[in-house]
């Protein structure tokens, strides 16, 4: 960085002949120039509530990259930007995150989740579990990209199983990373949960 310095007349027998001015560079110790560091990019913090597939007062269908909550028929008609739905799952006997293409599909041949059926486009959506122990430190998109990539993938593929605590991260077909935390769950056809994601809004 150039810093102007002093200006010091010039003179010889008495009369001035000039100015001088005098400039530099901050450096540090070693003598290079030092380099302001780049600002890191922060995330947000959203929650959402969703209920299960008869839970009829709530969404099941979540669109990550606005982080809101659909109900069926609004999904089916963008089923384009669904990146994610809430679901009981009989076979697992737990209330789970499934990818849309992993609901509508099935899993292990198992059947597609009947509320998925009708959604023209099943986004398939890469899910990690992630440290929940780490979660609520994250505060920059460096932090929870890192976060994401230390995760584990979805086995079986396409589907996680929830509990109080949980912690995951899902990618949407944009490439947006956004991690999510369960604050609360209950289990049944008819159960809800309370989401904390962070994400880069």
């Amino acid at each position: 960085m150039l810093v102007l310095g002093n200006i010091k007349k010039v003179f010889v027998g008495g009369l001035m002949l000039g100015s001088l001015a005098l400039t530099g560079c901050l450096t540090d110790d070693d003598g290079e120039e030092e380099e302001t560091p780049p600002k890191q990019e922060l995330v947000s913090s959203k929650n959402v509530t969703v209920g299960a597939q008869a839970n009829n007062d709530l969404g099941s269908f979540i669109d990550l990259d606005t982080y809101t909550v659909l109900k069926q028929g609004a999904a089916e008609a963008a089923s384009g930007t669904i990146d994610l739905i809430f679901a009981y799952s009989g076979t697992a006997n737990s209330s789970s995150i499934y990818s849309p293409h992993a609901a509508k599909a099935g899993i292990a041949g198992g059947l597609g989740l009947d509320i998925a059926q009708d959604l023209a486009t099943a986004n398939t959506t890469e899910l990690r579990t992630v440290d929940a122990s780490k979660f609520d430190a994250v505060t920059t998109v460096a932090g929870l990209d890192s976060l994401y990539d230390a995760g584990v993938a979805a086995s079986p593929e396409g589907r996680l199983t929830l509990s109080n605590g949980f912690a995951f991260g899902a990618k949407t077909t944009g490439g947006k990373i956004v991690g999510m935390k369960i604050t609360s769950v209950t289990t049944s056809t008819t159960g809800q949960a309370v989401i904390a994601a962070k994400a880069k809004w």
